[in-house]
């Protein structure tokens, strides 16, 4: 019994966590307020207190980065600490040039909005892609394929861009690339099946690090 309420407890505060993925462009640090603003808000949906305010959080974030090249940084909150990770980060060249492959794998997200520290469905998916040597990984719900398990999903097909808007993470990223995208080209929201992913002319994903 006091192994069950020992591992329930322990579970909880893995659960009661969620954390933001930032990074900087040219050595500055990329959309913090916005990532920041999210990370409150889960840890406000998730009945969590966050013992910093936004200044003193950017000032430790801009701490640790590097002094040359990229940084990728990881700023966690749970029930016991504010932690951030840091790490020199840098686009892969292929990447740019020959774009990247992504994998399917069955699941959806619980509870989308949040981006919480115990992710299961999307560790899972993500470990199994890495593993297999793809980017990334879809999560197929029932044939849709609303994003992938660290990126959001985007498709162009007869000059219009498609983009899931519901039961998803709401990315920073994406939001930038929709607010750029608008004065090009029109825009849908629309959750896709594999067969329309297969069928466009275009598909990219977006995510901060």
């Amino acid at each position: 019994l006091s192994i069950g309420l020992y591992t329930a407890t322990i579970m909880k505060i893995i659960e009661c966590g969620v954390f933001e993925t930032i990074r900087t462009y040219r050595g500055k640090l990329f959309a913090v307020p916005a990532h920041l603003q999210r990370l409150r808000q889960g840890a406000r949906a998730l009945g969590l207190a966050v013992p910093l305010s936004n200044t003193q959080m950017t000032k430790a974030l801009a701490a640790q980065c590097r002094t040359s090249g990229e940084t990728r940084l990881k700023i966690s909150l749970t029930q016991a600490s504010v932690a951030i990770e840091s790490k020199s980060w840098r686009l892969p060249r292929r990447i740019s040039t020959q774009g990247v492959a992504v994998t399917t794998r069955p699941g959806k997200r619980t509870r989308p909005s949040l981006k919480r520290i115990d992710r299961p469905t999307e560790d899972v998916a993500i470990a199994w892609a890495e593993q297999h040597g793809y980017f990334d990984a879809l999560l197929i719900d029932q044939q849709a394929a609303p994003e992938c398990a660290c990126s959001n999903l985007f498709f162009i097909h007869n000059g219009v861009l498609y983009t899931p808007n519901t039961h998803i993470l709401l990315g920073i990223t994406r939001s930038v690339v929709l607010q750029l995208a608008k004065l090009l080209l029109p825009i849908r929201f629309v959750t896709p099946t594999i067969t329309q992913l297969y069928q466009a002319d275009e598909c990219f994903l977006t995510r901060t690090g």
